[in-house]
C-alpha cells in the first residue's frame, strides 16, 4: 500500500513523499464483528507509534475488504468518539470492497460509491 501512495503522489502530483511520511498499521483478527472492533481497538491504543501515527496525519487511507468492512467502519466510529481522529483538520479515505457492504438485498448487483463530507 505504501509503494501505491507514493506511486501515486509522484505521477499525479509531482510529489515525492519520504519513506517516513507513511505510517502502515497492519489491523488483523479473527472472531465477531464486535469482538474483533475491540480488540483491534485495544492494539491500535496499546501501540503509541501507530496511534501517534493516526492521531497526527494529514490524510488517513484505511483499505479493508469483506468482513473486515463492517469491522473497519466501527472501529472507525469508535476512534472518532473517543477523538483519536479530528475529522476538522485531517482527511479520511476508506476503500471498502466487499459483497457484505449491499447488506440483505440480493437485487442490490451494481456498484454504489458515497462521498461523505464531516
Amino acid at each position: 500500500m505504501a509503494m501505491a501512495i507514493k506511486q501515486y503522489f509522484k505521477t499525479e502530483h509531482q510529489v515525492t513523499l519520504p519513506d517516513h511520511a507513511i505510517t502502515l498499521v497492519p489491523l488483523e483478527g479473527e472472531g465477531k464483528v464486535q469482538d474483533r472492533v475491540s480488540m483491534l481497538y485495544q492494539r491500535l491504543v496499546d501501540n503509541s507509534r501507530w496511534l501517534d501515527a493516526v492521531s497526527s496525519a494529514d490524510v488517513i487511507f484505511w483499505a479493508t475488504h469483506s468482513q473486515g468492512t463492517p469491522v473497519s467502519v466501527m472501529l472507525l466510529k469508535k476512534l472518532l468518539e473517543r477523538g483519536h481522529i479530528h475529522t476538522f483538520r485531517q482527511s479520511i479515505c476508506l476503500l471498502a470492497m466487499a459483497g457484505i457492504s449491499q447488506g440483505p438485498f440480493p437485487a442490490l448487483k451494481g456498484s454504489l460509491i458515497v462521498k461523505v463530507r464531516a
